[in-house]
């Protein structure tokens, strides 16, 4: 599932899960309540390829990473569904 980036007309910029089907439908900021404007972002994988160095925070899971196991824990928890082996060697 995506990550869909938003900004408010109060300034507040977020950022929200959505699934393809539903990337049309209205999006609310948390903060006021008002509909917020969908950002053009660049998309944002997480593969074997990108592993963060351990102890470094992550913005993409928004915590500190220790170790792979951890890392591995936390895309699953968040959603993010890293690409096999097989995906990485066909793109190149």
């Amino acid at each position: 599932m995506p990550i869909y980036q938003y900004k408010c007309k109060c300034g507040k910029k977020f950022e929200e899960f959505r699934t393809f089907a539903d990337y049309r439908t209205a999006t609310f900021c948390p903060k006021c309540g008002q509909e917020a404007d969908k950002l053009i972002s660049t998309p944002n994988l997480i593969t074997d390829t990108n592993f963060p160095l351990t102890g470094t925070f992550d913005k993409r899971l928004g915590c500190k990473v220790e170790g792979r196991k951890h890392f591995y824990q936390k895309v699953e928890e968040k959603g993010f569904v890293p690409l096999t082996d097989h995906q990485v060697k066909n793109m190149e």
